[in-house]
C-alpha cells in the first residue's frame, strides 16, 4: 500500500508539471505589425505636373504592434526612427543613380515618403505619423480601414531576470500569418529612458513590442549592442505609457475637433 501511494503521488506530481508550461503569449501575434517607411520620387515639369518614377523605391522596413482602436482605424506603435524621414543625401544618391541625367537637367525631382503598415492577417494600409518623441525612440502611427485587435498594457515595474517575449520582423521575415516569437531576461535599467533585455534582435526588428507572459506590452524594443545581437535595449514603459495616453488623447480631440469643422453649418 504504501508503495502504491507512493506511485500515485508521482504520477500526479508528473501531471501537475505537465499542466503548467513556459507558454508564449501567441494570441498577441494578432497585434503585430509590419511598418515600412517607403521614399518615392517623383519628376515633375515646369507645369508642375509631376509622375512617380515606377520601381524605384527607397525605403527601410521595421516592426510595431496595435495598442488602441476607434471606429476608423487602429493606432499602431513602433520604434521613432523608423518612422523618420530618410537622410535626403542618402536617397538623392539612389536618384542620381537610377534617374538619367537628361531627365534630371530638364525636369524637378521630388521625393514623396509614405508609411506603409501590413497586418499579421494580410490586411494593408497606408499609415499617418501622430507623435514621435527621439529620446524614446517611439512613435505613434494611425491607419484607416483596419481591424486588429490591440494589446493590453502593463503599468507596473519589471523584474530583472525575469523572462519577457518579442514579436518582431528581423531581416523583414514576417509575412501574413507568420512572424518570428523571441524571448530572453529583462536585465535593467540602462538609463532613464531605455531598459535591456537578453532578446536577439536584427535589423527590422526596431520597433517590435516586448510583452509579458500575459500579452501585456512592457517596452518597444528598439536598438542592439553592434557585434552582439543578444543585448538589446527598449524604451522605458513608464515614459512609453504616458506617450502613448498623452498622445492618443490629444489626436481624438483633435480629431472631434475637425469634425466639428466640418459639420459645422457655413456662414457667408
Amino acid at each position: 500500500m504504501k508503495w502504491l501511494s507512493l506511485t500515485i503521488i508521482l504520477v500526479l506530481t508528473t501531471l501537475s508539471l505537465s499542466c503548467t508550461p513556459d507558454s508564449f503569449p501567441t494570441a498577441a501575434r494578432g497585434s503585430f505589425i509590419k511598418v515600412r517607411n517607403e521614399n518615392y520620387f517623383e519628376v515633375c515639369d515646369k507645369q508642375k505636373e509631376c509622375t512617380t518614377v515606377e520601381d524605384l523605391v527607397v525605403g527601410s522596413q521595421g516592426s510595431g504592434a496595435v495598442i488602441a482602436t476607434n471606429s476608423i482605424g487602429v493606432f499602431i506603435l513602433t520604434a521613432e526612427h523608423v518612422c523618420r524621414k530618410m537622410d535626403k543625401k542618402i536617397v538623392q544618391v539612389f536618384g542620381n543613380i537610377l534617374i538619367p541625367q537628361k531627365i534630371r537637367k530638364k525636369k524637378k525631382i521630388r521625393i514623396k515618403k509614405k508609411m506603409h503598415v501590413h497586418t499579421f492577417m494580410g490586411d494593408k494600409s497606408i499609415a499617418d505619423i501622430v507623435a514621435m518623441d527621439e529620446e524614446l525612440d517611439a512613435c505613434i502611427l494611425f491607419a484607416k480601414r483596419l481591424s486588429v485587435k490591440p494589446l493590453k498594457r502593463y503599468y507596473g515595474e519589471l523584474d530583472v531576470g525575469e523572462k519577457y517575449y518579442n514579436i518582431a520582423s528581423p531581416l523583414g521575415s514576417a509575412e501574413t500569418k507568420f512572424v518570428p516569437l523571441l524571448e530572453g531576461r529583462f536585465l535593467g535599467n540602462y538609463n532613464r529612458f531605455t531598459t535591456s533585455f537578453s532578446i536577439p534582435a536584427a535589423p527590422g526588428s526596431s520597433g517590435s513590442p516586448i510583452i509579458d507572459g500575459r500579452g501585456r506590452l512592457v517596452g518597444v524594443l528598439h536598438s542592439v549592442i553592434r557585434g552582439f545581437h543578444h543585448v538589446t535595449f527598449a524604451s522605458d514603459i513608464t515614459l512609453l505609457n504616458r506617450f502613448i495616453d498623452d498622445n492618443i488623447t490629444d489626436y481624438y480631440d483633435s480629431w472631434h475637433r475637425n469634425m466639428l469643422e466640418l459639420t459645422r453649418p457655413k456662414t457667408n
